[in-house]
C-alpha cells in the first residue's frame, strides 16, 4: 500500500539487506518484504500464544432439512418422468454415435425431464403451494425488488433514455419491499450491494478495450440477433468456438444477457456482473450451511466488495463464469449434504458438467465438491451409492456431447505449461517454475507481480489482506478435526497449487486468480472475527457501540476497494489506452455536445492500418450509434481531392493514425488546416501521444480528456 498507493516507499528501499541473500535478490519481490515476512512471523507467533483465549473457527452442527413425505402417486409420476428421460438420453446417445451429431435441445429436455422427476420424488407439491400460499406477497417483494436494482441499472448504463422511469420502478419496488424488512436477509442487501458496485464504470472508455474480448461480442450478438431457437439448440453443447478453445455455452450465457438488456456494451458485459453478484448469495449459502451467520455474512460482504471482481468484471471475456462455477457448485453441494434428496445430486451432477462449459479454470473446481461430498456423505451404502449414481448419472450424461469432440479436449492444453515446450524440457525448469510461481501465488493477495486487466495493486485489498495474514494461521490452528475448515484449508492450497503454478507464464495469471477470492474473504472473515473477540476480552462493548464501529469499518473497507478499483487502477492503468479507447472518448465528447447528430469521423491510415476494430467498437457503444465511421486509405499525402467535400463538413472528424510515416504528418497537417479544421494532440491522462485529431473550431470540447 505504501508503494502503490501512497508512493511513500520505494521498492528497494532494504536492497543491501535484501541481496546479501542471491535467491530473494534475484526474485521480482521488491525488497520491503523483509518487513512483511518479519510481520508475518511475528504475527503467527502472537495467535499461537493467544490461540487458547478465543475460539471463532467453529463448524457448526448441520441438521438435516425437513422434508414432508411425498405421496405414492406424485412419486410414481416421479420416477415415470425420471425413466422415461434415461430411455430418451439412450436414444440420444445411439443416435448421435450412428449420425455422429452432436445432441441438442433433446439432451436438454432429457435432463429437464429427469431434473423434474426427481423433484417430484424428492418434495411434495403440496407444501409448495402451502409455502406460496402463506409467503407469496414476500417472495414478490423480493423479485420485485431485485427486478427494480436491476432496472436501475439499466437505466443508468444500458437504456440513459429509460433513466428516470427505472428510478420511478426502483422507488416503488423499495417501497412495496419496505413493509416485509424486518424479514429480509441480509444477504439480499449484500448482493444488492455487489450487482450495484460490480456494475460501476462499465461504460467507461478506460476499459473498453483489453484486445481479444471482442470475438465473444460477435457470436454473442449473432445468437442473440440472428439465430432462431432452433438453430440456438445446435450451438449449446458445441466446443469450436473460437478454435475449440470454448464451448459456444459460454456465449449462450452472454446472448441471453443481450437478449433481455440489449445488444450493446452494457447487456454483453452486464451477464459477469450479474453472475458474480450471484455468486456472493451461493458462497454465503455454502457458508452459512456450516458456520455462524456473523461469519458468513462477513464473508459475503468482502466478497461483494471485492476490487478485483470490480476491475475484471469491465472486461467481456468468458473468465469470471468460472467464479459463478465455483460458487453454484459449493452451493449444491451444501444443499445435497443437508438435504440428501435426489433432487439435489441431479442438480450438483448438473452444476459439475456446468464447470466443462464455461472458461477452462472452472475445471480446477470440479474435484472439490466430490472431496466435499465425501466427506460429509460417502457412497457406501445401498441408499448412499444411489444417490451418488443419480449425481455421476447427470454429469456424465451432460458432458457425453464433449467426448465427441476431441478438438475439446486437445484445446485445455492451451493456457498450461505443457503449451510451453521449454517450461517441461528438464527437471530443474519444471521445479523451478512450480516453485518460484507457488511462492508468487502464496503473496498475490498482497501483491501482483504483473499488473494487468484493470486489476491495480494486489488481490484484495489492504485491510482484508491484514485479516486474511491473520485469518490463515487461526484457521490452521483451530481448524483442528473439523471437516469444514479442513476443507477450506485444504481450497486453498490446492487452488494456489493448480490455479497458480500449472499456466505457462512467469507470474500468476490475473485471468484466472480470481477463484482464489471466496476463499481469501472467508478466512479473512476468521481474522476478523478473531480480532472482534480479542477486542471484546479487553473492553466491554455495548450494543450501539458494535453498530456504529461496525457500519464504520465496513463502510471503509468498501471505500477502500472502490478506490483500488477505479480511481488507482485508472492511475496503475493511465498508460494503457489505445487509440481505440482514445477514439471512444473523443466519441464520448462529441456526442455530449451534440446528441443524436450524425457525425463523420474520417481515419486517415496507410496500407499497415485499418478500422476494423472502430467497426468492432461501434457495435457495441451507444455514443458510436450516431458516428459514420469513414476509412481514408492513402499511399502518401495529399488525401485524395474525392474527400475534400466531407473533409471540409463542420461535422466531420478527422483522425490520423499515429503509427503513419512520421514525415507524412506535415502536409496532411497543412491540408487539414486549409479545410478549416483544427488540431489537437489525443494523449493518455498521463500524456503519452496516440494521434492527432483535427476537428472544426465549434467542437473543441471533443479534445477535453
Amino acid at each position: 500500500m505504501a508503494e502503490r498507493w501512497l508512493h511513500v516507499l520505494a521498492p528497494a528501499v532494504f536492497y543491501d539487506i535484501w541481496c546479501t541473500n542471491q535467491v530473494l535478490c534475484s526474485s521480482p519481490l521488491p525488497s520491503y518484504f523483509l518487513i512483511i515476512f518479519a510481520c508475518m512471523v511475528l504475527l503467527t507467533g502472537l495467535i499461537f500464544l493467544q490461540r487458547k483465549l478465543v475460539n471463532v473457527v467453529n463448524e457448526e452442527a448441520h441438521s438435516l432439512i425437513a422434508i414432508a413425505p411425498v405421496g405414492s402417486i406424485q412419486k410414481r409420476i416421479g420416477y415415470g418422468y425420471m425413466a422415461i428421460s434415461l430411455v430418451g438420453f439412450a436414444f440420444i446417445v445411439g443416435k448421435s454415435l450412428i449420425t455422429k451429431s452432436i445432441p441438442g435441445w433433446d439432451l436438454v429436455y432429457a435432463w429437464l425431464g429427469f431434473v423434474f422427476g426427481s423433484l417430484l420424488i424428492s418434495y411434495s407439491l403440496e407444501t409448495f403451494k402451502v409455502n406460496w400460499k402463506v409467503n407469496a406477497e414476500f417472495y414478490l417483494a423480493l423479485l420485485l425488488g431485485h427486478l427494480g436494482v436491476v432496472g436501475l441499472m439499466v437505466g443508468f448504463y444500458g437504456k440513459p433514455d429509460l433513466l428516470w422511469s427505472s428510478i420511478v420502478l426502483f422507488l416503488l419496488t423499495g417501497v412495496n419491499l419496505w413493509r416485509f424488512r424486518s424479514r429480509v436477509p441480509l444477504i439480499y442487501w449484500i448482493t444488492s450491494l455487489a450487482l450495484a458496485g460490480f456494475c460501476l464504470e462499465i461504460n467507461s472508455w478506460r476499459t473498453a478495450v483489453v484486445g481479444d474480448e471482442y470475438n465473444f461480442l460477435l457470436t454473442a450478438i449473432n445468437m442473440a440477433d440472428r439465430l432462431s431457437y432452433r438453430e440456438l439448440g445446435n450451438y449449446i453443447f458445441l466446443s469450436d468456438n473460437l478454435g475449440a478453445k470454448y464451448p459456444f455455452f459460454v456465449s449462450v450465457i452472454q446472448a441471453i444477457s443481450m437478449k433481455f438488456m440489449g445488444s450493446e456494451n452494457f447487456g454483453w458485459r452486464f451477464s459477469n456482473v450479474y453472475l458474480c453478484a450471484l455468486s456472493v448469495g451461493f458462497f454465503y449459502y455454502f457458508c452459512r450451511s456450516f458456520l455462524a451467520k456473523n461469519v458468513s455474512l462477513i464473508a459475503a460482504f468482502l466478497f461483494a466488495s471485492s476490487s478485483y471482481i470490480m476491475s475484471f468484471t469491465k472486461i467481456g471475456y468468458d473468465n469470471l463464469q468460472a467464479l459463478f462455477a465455483l460458487s453454484i457448485t459449493l452451493a449444491m453441494v451444501a444443499w445435497t449434504v443437508r438435504s440428501q434428496s435426489k433432487l439435489a445430486f441431479a442438480c450438483l451432477g448438473s452444476a459439475l458438467a456446468f464447470c466443462f462449459y464455461v472458461y477452462p479454470a472452472a475445471l480446477y473446481v470440479v474435484p472439490l465438491p466430490l472431496i466435499f461430498l465425501f466427506f460429509y456423505y460417502s457412497p457406501f451404502g445401498k441408499q448412499r451409492a444411489l444417490n451418488w449414481g443419480i449425481m455421476l448419472s447427470v454429469w456424465i450424461a451432460l458432458i457425453f456431447p464433449l467426448m465427441l469432440q476431441p478438438g475439446y479436449w486437445y484445446g485445455k492444453v492451451a493456457g498450461t505449461l505443457f503449451n510451453q515446450p521449454t517450461l517441461v524440457q528438464t527437471a530443474s525448469t519444471v521445479v523451478n517454475h512450480f516453485v518460484s510461481t507457488f511462492v508468487y501465488s502464496l503473496l498475490s493477495f498482497l501483491y501482483i507481480f504483473n499488473e494487468s486487466h484493470f486489476i491495480a495493486s494486489s488481490y484484495i485489498d489492504p485491510i482484508t489482506g491484514a485479516f486474511f495474514l491473520i485469518g490463515l494461521p487461526v484457521l490452521i490452528f483451530e481448524a483442528k478435526r473439523q471437516r469444514f475448515p479442513l476443507f477450506i484449508l485444504f481450497t486453498y492450497f490446492f487452488f494456489v497449487f493448480v490455479v497458480g503454478t500449472t499456466h505457462d507464464r512467469d507470474f500468476p495469471p490475473n485471468t484466472r486468480m480470481f477463484l482464489l477470492i471466496p476463499i481469501y474473504v472467508l478466512i479473512a472473515a476468521w481474522g476478523i472475527a478473531w480480532i472482534w473477540e480479542q477486542f471484546k476480552l479487553v473492553i466491554p462493548l455495548t450494543q450501539r457501540f458494535t453498530l456504529i464501529f461496525s457500519s464504520l469499518f465496513f463502510t471503509l473497507v468498501f471505500s477502500l476497494n472502490l478506490y483500488q478499483a477505479y480511481p488507482l487502477s485508472n492511475f496503475r492503468f493511465a498508460n494503457q489506452p489505445g487509440f481505440e479507447s482514445l477514439f471512444l472518448r473523443v466519441a464520448k465528447q462529441v456526442s455530449s455536445i451534440e446528441k443524436r447528430s450524425t457525425k463523420t469521423f474520417a481515419v486517415i491510415v496507410d496500407d499497415a492500418w485499418g478500422i476494423d476494430g472502430l467497426l468492432m467498437l461501434q457495435k457495441a457503444y451507444p455514443e458510436l450509434a450516431y458516428v459514420k465511421i469513414e476509412q481514408i486509405r492513402i499511399k502518401q499525402p495529399p488525401v485524395p481531392e474525392e474527400y475534400v467535400v466531407m473533409l471540409r463538413d463542420r461535422n466531420t472528424f478527422v483522425f490520423f493514425f499515429a503509427g503513419m510515416d512520421q514525415a507524412w504528418f506535415k502536409p496532411l497537417d497543412e491540408q487539414m488546416r486549409k479545410y478549416g479544421k483544427d488540431p489537437c494532440e489525443i494523449t493518455t491522462s498521463i500524456g503519452i501521444r496516440r494521434f492527432t485529431l483535427y476537428h472544426d473550431p465549434e467542437f473543441l470540447q471533443a479534445c477535453n480528456p
